[in-house]
């Protein structure tokens, strides 16, 4: 009978949590810090969330403009996965707090008042300034091509929910201790 190494369980177990409706992120975040320094064990879970974060990128191309009709449940867990991956690809905290910012400018320009016209011209310069952001720094890309399937459904009326889900992004990448 093969024996099971105690880190393959560790990478089953992250598996089986993803694979959930609503997965435990504390117990994620727990497996993560226990096998840093496992580089056998680092890169099967690499590989695993790269494939997570694939699938989340497909479902976003397939399902346009579905991602305002998913389950706030389904989003925090895309918020998540999504999280993962900008970490172990070193994106620093920073740089997506920058992304978030500029959103938080037109949210408040929404609770100000600001006429609807006014803030789908700002919400359509997002990504512009996001490509910019990128080009400059590649390890930005991947939250590049999330939000770039998202943006072409994003007005003034389901604005909030995106900016929840870029603002659930930036606290599970604190949260799983992405540097700043």
């Amino acid at each position: 009978m093969k024996e099971v190494h105690p880190k393959d369980a560790l990478v089953r177990e992250i598996s089986s949590e993803l694979g959930k409706t609503s997965p435990d992120f504390v117990r994620v975040a727990d497996i993560l810090n226990d096998i840093r320094g496992e580089r056998r064990s680092r890169q099967e879970i690499e590989k695993l969330i790269e494939e997570h974060f694939n699938r989340i990128e497909k479902e976003l191309r397939r399902q346009r403009g579905e991602f305002f009709n998913i389950s706030e449940e389904e989003r925090q867990k895309k918020a998540f996965i999504i999280s993962l991956y900008l970490v172990l690809k070193d994106l620093k905290a920073s740089q997506i707090m920058h992304f978030l910012n500029m959103l938080r400018d037109i949210r408040t320009k929404q609770r100000r008042g600001v006429s609807e016209e006014e803030i789908n011209i700002s919400i359509r310069r997002i990504r512009p300034m996001l490509i910019y952001a990128a080009a400059k720094n590649r390890k930005i890309e991947p939250l590049l091509r999330i939000v770039d399937r998202i943006l072409p459904f994003l007005n003034d009326k389901n604005f909030e929910d995106f900016y929840y889900f870029i603002q659930a992004i930036v606290a599970y990448h604190k949260f799983l201790r992405g540097e700043d």
